[in-house]
C-alpha cells in the first residue's frame, strides 16, 4: 500500500517517499492527541490541515486512473474528504474554550448562569 501512496503524491514535489512517512507520522500524532483531552483542539486542528494538503494528491490520483470517469473516484473521495474534515472542526469547535470578548466571560457547560432576571439585581462584575 506504500508504493501507492509514494505514486499518489504529485510528480512536481520532491521527495514522494519522506512526504509520505510524514503524513503517516502526522496522521498517527493526530489520533493520539484525540486520545487527550487537552490536545483534542489542537489535534484537530492539525488533523484538519493535513486533510487540506493531501486533498491535492487524491485528486490528481483519482483524475489519472484511465479507465474511470472522474465521479467513480473523484467524487467518493471528495464527499469522505468533506466528511472527515467536518469532523475534525467539529471537534474543535466543541472542545476549544469560547469567549464572548477578549476577556469576557466563557461561554460554555463552565459558565455561570445570569440570575439578574430571577433576583432583579444586575449581576456582579466579574473577575478576569
Amino acid at each position: 500500500m506504500r508504493a501507492e501512496l509514494v505514486d499518489m503524491v504529485p510528480s512536481r514535489l520532491p521527495f514522494a517517499g519522506l512526504l509520505v512517512t510524514v503524513s503517516g507520522i502526522l496522521e498517527l500524532a493526530g489520533a493520539l492527541g484525540m486520545l487527550a483531552s487537552r490536545l483534542v483542539p489542537w489535534a484537530g486542528l492539525g488533523l484538519s490541515a493535513l486533510l487540506v494538503a493531501v486533498f491535492p494528491a487524491n485528486a490528481v490520483w483519482a483524475l489519472s486512473e484511465p479507465n474511470l470517469p472522474w465521479w467513480d473516484e473523484l467524487l467518493p473521495r471528495t464527499v469522505i474528504q468533506m466528511v472527515y474534515l467536518a469532523a475534525t472542526l467539529t471537534l474543535v469547535r466543541l472542545t476549544s474554550p469560547r469567549r464572548t470578548r477578549p476577556g469576557g466571560p466563557v461561554d460554555g457547560p463552565c459558565a455561570e448562569p445570569d440570575r439578574s432576571e430571577a433576583t432583579g439585581r444586575p449581576p456582579p462584575p466579574r473577575r478576569s
